[in-house]
Formats: C-alpha cells, sequence, structure tokens
C-alpha cells in the first residue's frame, strides 16, 4: 500500500476493489434467494433479512 502516499499508480487497487465489491454483491444476491426459497416462515425471514442488511450496510 505505498502507493497510496502519493495516490499515483492505483489502478490495480481500484481493478482489485471492484472485484471484491462485485464478488460480494454476488453473495448477498444469493443470500437473499436462499431467504426467500421459501424453507422459511415469514417472521424469520424478517429477522434474517435484518441480519443482512445490516452486514450489507
Amino acid at each position: 500500500m505505498p502507493n497510496l502516499r502519493t495516490m499515483d499508480n492505483l489502478t490495480e487497487y481500484w481493478i482489485e476493489v471492484n472485484r471484491l465489491e462485485n464478488q460480494a454483491d454476488q453473495i448477498h444476491r444469493k443470500l437473499l434467494a436462499h431467504l426467500f426459497n421459501g424453507k422459511y416462515d415469514a417472521i424469520e425471514v424478517l429477522k434474517l433479512k435484518q441480519i443482512v442488511d445490516v452486514l450489507d450496510g
């Protein structure tokens, strides 16, 4: 992370941050799909979704 001192040559960092964000978004979508797949009762879905939303925040 020495490049952060001068803010030069950060392209590879931005690419990695973008890759990780895309990966996190995909995991979040899969988690929500699993949560709403019908295996959980409504109150359980509400509770778990609240936790998911806090973790995503």
